[in-house]
């Protein structure tokens, strides 16, 4: 084969490889829910509410929440992620304002994703007990391991379009390697969990009803049937073929075109 042919065959695989596609889809999550600071929790699949954040009107002083996935089905590395949630009105932050008084609350309230070493089958658990319950709580949204993250602006109100307020939240690489690490093919176990909890509590002030929480109304399902607002699901978008693997395989494709030609 001339060097001319070699390049032009160089060149076709190079335009095959650079035209690969990438698949995105969704992928919903298996069931939400939420650990609470007293050892209480929310993991009855009957009834299910990913709420978040800080309470002084009761005992549960923090309450984190954790979304389940199953990642079995997927065969390809991931490249890009992100988590999103459907909120109605009042949803994204609520509680901070007690009539009469002017509200006292921090800037803006962040939340944070991270991963978790617990399982499925010890946050699913039924009858978990209570420092089970608090040790699996003490590793949601852990700020040193985080995956993803998005703030709010507290004092100012968002629009809420009559059919939800999407909040998407971005995965960064550790949240991607999370999802890869958990694939079956990589060796992983399968299903993913992504934990989060809101980072600041508002400044308190002397009120018994003074509560801060982030996501409420989001009961996916209550009393067995799908309720206020959508499942969340994770966007995934697959890595397509290497680009080294087209490359090599447009080479030989081709070479093999000009080869019959030249025959």
């Amino acid at each position: 084969m001339t060097y001319k042919k070699l390049y032009a065959c160089a060149l076709l695989a190079s335009i095959g490889a650079t035209t690969a596609t990438y698949a995105a889809f969704d992928l919903a999550a298996v069931q939400v829910g939420g650990f609470f600071s007293d050892g209480s929790v929310d993991n009855d699949p009957t009834d299910q509410n990913y709420y978040v954040g800080y309470s002084t009107s009761s005992s549960i002083a923090e309450r984190r929440n954790f979304f389940v996935f199953d990642t079995s089905g997927l065969t390809t590395d991931i490249s890009a992620a992100s988590l999103s949630l459907t909120l109605f009105d009042g949803g994204l932050i609520f509680g901070v304002d007690t009539p009469g008084i002017p509200p006292i609350f921090d800037a803006t309230e962040d939340f944070i994703l991270s991963g978790t070493p617990a399982t499925s089958l010890e946050i699913l658990e039924p009858m978990i007990d209570a420092p089970s319950a608090i040790g699996i709580w003490d590793t949601f949204g852990d700020p040193s391991e985080g995956i993803g993250a998005i703030g709010f602006a507290a004092d100012e109100p968002v629009p809420i379009p009559p059919e939800g307020l999407e909040i998407v939240i971005d995965l960064t690489a550790a949240g991607v390697m999370l999802i890869n690490d958990s694939l079956l093919g990589n060796g992983g176990s399968g299903e993913v969990i992504l934990t989060g909890r809101m980072l600041d509590v508002s400044i308190l002030i002397p009120e018994p009803e003074m509560d801060e929480l982030m996501f409420g109304f989001t009961d996916v399902i209550k009393d067995g049937l799908p309720a206020t607002t959508d499942m969340p699901f994770l966007s995934l978008t697959e890595v397509p073929e290497s680009s080294s693997a087209a490359w090599l395989m447009g080479l030989v494709a081709t070479a093999a075109i000009l080869n019959r030609r030249k025959r």
